[in-house]
Formats: structure tokens, C-alpha cells, sequence
């Protein structure tokens, strides 16, 4: 990814963790401090298509969304939720992570 593709899925996975260590303080769980709990971590998986978005919660791998790299059927930096752990789902897009929309979005996926 360059530098201001970075950027914006550096906001988009901060909006992801943030969600988790909200979800933290109302189970009563305690949080970490920035990015270092080691019960919850995000990766970005380079793809010809997308950027998928993979979540390590406890140990269980899983995908929490797909953000589009090329101008297609969807624009690029298209959130989409996963279909798959290999394919998004394609019926329409979740935000945007230029446009700093994604209503949906939460630890546990996009909606």
C-alpha cells in the first residue's frame, strides 16, 4: 500500500479497535492501551482486487471486511462485507475509507 493508502486504513482499523475496546469496557473486560492487546489484533492482506481486512480474536482467525484497490463495479477504498474468507460479498458497499463513512462498522464486522 503507499503512504496515503495507509493512512486511511490506519483510520479504518483504529475505528475497528476502538469498537472492540468499547465492547471491552461494557463487558466489564479491560482494555489495552493502543495496539498492543494480544487478545485482538488486525492484519491487512494484499490481494489483486481488495485489501482484506483480517481479524485474530483469542487465537481464531477470521475476515472482518474487504476494502476494493482498483476502480471496478465498486470505487476504490469500497468497504465490503465478507462473503468468505476468500471473496467479499459483492451486492453493495458497507462505506468508504476515503470518505471516512462506515456506519456500520463494529469489532465484530461490517454491517
Amino acid at each position: 500500500m503507499s503512504n496515503v493508502h495507509d493512512e486511511y486504513m490506519e483510520k479504518y482499523l483504529e475505528a475497528i479497535r476502538a469498537s472492540y475496546a468499547d465492547w471491552c469496557r461494557k463487558t466489564g473486560d479491560k482494555p489495552y492501551e493502543g495496539n498492543s492487546d494480544p487478545r485482538f489484533s488486525l492484519s491487512v492482506v494484499d490481494g489483486t482486487a481488495y485489501w482484506k481486512v483480517v481479524m485474530n480474536h483469542h487465537g481464531q482467525q477470521s475476515v472482518h471486511s474487504f476494502v476494493c484497490r482498483k476502480q471496478g463495479k465498486f470505487a476504490m477504498g469500497e468497504i465490503l462485507k465478507a462473503a468468505s474468507f476468500n471473496m467479499p460479498a459483492k451486492n453493495f458497499s458497507r462505506g468508504n475509507i476515503y470518505l471516512e463513512k462506515w456506519p456500520g462498522v463494529a469489532w465484530t464486522g461490517i454491517s
